[in-house]
């Protein structure tokens, strides 16, 4: 149930709250006034898509709150999100013009698709033009998937699967070379290949490390100055190593005369061992320095087939490896490709026995489905004022989908003697809508929803007709909410409760407004739906519609 509805600056609405009722409330409103506009507010609700344009003129953000109530189904959903659970569900979408839109669900953050999950557990809705899609096949599938229930939906998620592993087989049944002649030439070049890489034996990086070892020999000439130079500096006489020990000397006679430069001797003593180490690094990394051009030019040629490599076959060594083994692999599948191709083929015809099984038990469900669905709305349309009307479901054959390998028509015969006709053949937008109500009906009762939205689907429809879906929709409100917008008469006079949309002028602006009716405000609004004006013979026939009720 939808308790409240909050919207601001959506559209030509800048502010309006609606409390809702249980039961039927009507939404009624002249052309123009907003209806589209409320229902474009609880489809997002719903999960639809925003747009900036939906934005009011001059804001920077529009915002749509709703709070439906909470059911155990619902609580289940949100704690796999580990969203709050509270007493009620509290939808918002947040709309901005300089950034992404915010949809939230009890104060947190979630996506889309997750909120049209919820969404399938909070209303059914049919929106006015939508009746059109009821003559697709794939809405009549997915009618009869529907009452086929769980079992069905994780048979499709199965069969889904089961193709998946089929294309990617018959992928690489594809990617075979069939042709003797093209696998001897794709052979010799693969053997080519494999043989250099593996004779040029690259490990892991090995340009790296001899790179750095060539920028070092490249440059020994300057190395060994400089090392001349510090052996030099530290072991000539006069050196650093001989002051050291002058100093060391000095400081030890010191601390004869004063104990204070015994810490300090020992310091010094230690550092001394220290730079005696460094001293020796440096003295035997200019003993193995090595000025071996024969050295040089053998990294030099190593770097140039490794370059050479990489431009032939990947930017890197790790890409050079990776090629190495598909290489490898691609030409392993052409020595077997016979028992390749073979097994492939086996494999695909397992995979098509599995979804055949699948599709057999999709099948037989939506067999079962369509005989209860048959009866249950044939006996409705009776109660919409299609007399004689007769529902057939076909399920005719079709290349294997996702869906299995059921095509679903319906055919139906809405006159006695007329004979069983597509649906998309023979129903006027009449007896489409009324068709529609009635699937609606049965969707809600089946899947325990308890809101259902209805925007001007009774369009086209007068008199009996008129009447005969009125009161059908007030059946429907005693176990469900109804959100219905109408311009019939006969329709809003069966409403609980009746809000009238409405707009005006402000400041030079165009708002609209949604007004709760009391009686006597329904009565005249009646009056003028059903003449025009509110004469006292309009007013009299809309008091007795709604005494009727």
């Amino acid at each position: 149930m939808l308790y409240r509805l909050n919207i601001e600056n959506f559209a030509i609405i800048q502010q309006s709250s609606i409390d809702f009722t249980r039961g039927f409330n009507v939404l009624t409103g002249e052309t123009g006034a907003g209806k589209s506009i409320l229902m474009d507010a609880l489809g997002l609700l719903l999960g639809d898509r925003a747009q900036k344009s939906m934005i009011r003129q001059g804001e920077e953000s529009a915002y749509i709150q709703g709070i439906f109530s909470m059911d155990p189904r619902l609580e289940k959903i949100l704690k796999e999100r580990n969203l709050p659970i509270e007493e009620t569900v509290t939808i918002e979408r947040m709309i901005f013009y300089d950034r992404p839109g915010i949809v939230q669900i009890n104060g947190r953050s979630v996506t889309i698709s997750f909120l049209q999950r919820v969404a399938q557990r909070l209303a059914r809705a049919s929106y006015q033009g939508e009746n059109q899609y009821l003559l697709s096949p794939e809405y009549q599938r997915k009618i009869l998937d529907t009452l086929a229930g769980g079992p069905q939906r994780e048979d499709r998620e199965l069969l889904e699967k089961t193709l998946e592993g089929l294309r990617a087989v018959e992928e690489e049944l594809t990617g075979l070379t069939t042709d003797p002649e093209q696998r001897a030439r794709e052979g010799e070049l693969l053997d080519y290949q494999i043989a250099e890489l593996e004779e040029l034996n690259f490990s892991p990086n090995e340009d790296e490390i001899l790179e750095e070892r060539f920028r070092s020999l490249n440059h020994t000439r300057e190395i060994r100055e400089l090392l001349q130079a510090s052996r030099g500096l530290l072991y000539e006489d006069g050196g650093l190593l001989f002051q050291y020990d002058q100093l060391l000397s000095m400081v030890l006679k010191l601390s004869e005369f004063d104990e204070a430069y015994s810490q300090m001797y020992s310091e010094l003593e230690a550092y001394s061992y220290e730079i005696r180490e460094q001293a020796a690094q440096l003295r035997d990394q200019l003993e193995s320095l090595d000025e071996d051009p024969r050295t040089l030019m053998e990294i030099q040629q190593r770097l140039d087939a490794m370059n050479r490599a990489k431009r032939k076959y990947a930017p890197t060594l790790e890409g050079i490896g990776e090629f190495l083994d598909r290489a490898r692999e691609k030409r392993q599948k052409l020595t077997d490709f016979e028992e390749l191709e073979g097994e492939l083929r086996r494999r695909r015809e397992k995979i098509l026995e599995e979804a055949q099984v699948i599709s057999d038990r999709l099948h037989m469900r939506r067999l079962a489905a369509a005989g209860s669905f048959q009866e249950k709305l044939s006996a409705i349309l009776e109660e919409l004022d299609i007399s004689g009307a007769q529902l057939d479901i076909r399920l005719e054959e079709a290349p294997l989908s996702r869906y299995g390998r059921d095509s679903v028509h319906f055919y139906i015969q809405t006159n006695i003697g007329e004979g069983l006709k597509p649906l998309n053949e023979i129903a006027s937008g009449g007896e489409i809508s009324r068709i529609q109500l009635g699937i609606q009906s049965i969707m809600a009762d089946y899947e325990d929803v308890d809101l259902m939205i209805f925007d001007e689907i009774d369009t086209g429809m007068s008199g009996r007709t008129a009447r005969v879906v009125a009161r059908k929709m007030a059946d429907m409100a005693q176990n469900h909410q109804l959100l219905v917008v109408s311009h019939l008469p006969q329709v809003i006079a069966r409403g609980d409760v009746q809000y009238q949309i409405q707009k005006d002028q402000e400041e030079g602006r165009t708002r609209s407004f949604v007004k709760p009716l009391d009686r006597e405000e329904r009565v005249e609004a009646l009056a003028m739906i059903i003449s025009g004006e509110a004469t006292a013979s309009s007013m009299e026939t809309a008091r007795q519609m709604m005494e009727e009720k």
